[in-house]
């Protein structure tokens, strides 16, 4: 992924202890670490990329997260699903181009799909405001 071009010179990772770390690509072998972000007190189950708004989308607990990418290629959440769920997320997609996001849970097998991700509020505004499940 890359902030700028969404090309394939960055990559994220989530980690058992809650953090996101984000690497770029700075030769034809090397990556060098950029930022960590702490998103969760628990393990970061599933990530996904928005290559079409160059958005990220993390889970922990089905607890989602979606950022964006400051110009320091730091994490800012621009929206979030709040609280824990009662099954672990086994992974999250962005589909219809980057519209809306699927979420699958493991011990249940339900399937969650948030609709309007598109209409997701200005990334200055409070990044507590909610996904909007869709029906």
């Amino acid at each position: 992924m890359d902030m700028e071009d969404c090309g394939e010179t960055t990559f994220a990772v989530g980690a058992s202890d809650g953090n996101i770390q984000v690497y770029e690509q700075i030769n034809n072998a090397l990556f060098e670490f950029q930022s960590i972000t702490t998103s969760y007190t628990s393990a970061v189950e599933s990530l996904a990329w928005d290559p079409v708004h160059c958005r990220l989308v993390s889970a922990s607990y089905g607890h989602l997260h979606v950022w964006s990418f400051n110009l320091d290629k730091t994490l800012k959440a621009i929206t979030s699903q709040p609280g824990k769920q009662l099954y672990i997320t086994r992974t999250v997609h962005f589909y219809d181009n980057g519209a809306s996001l699927l979420v699958l849970y493991l011990e249940s097998g339900e399937m969650l799909v948030y609709y309007s991700i598109l209409d997701l509020p200005d990334p200055s505004l409070d990044s507590a405001t909610l996904l909007n499940p869709g029906a």
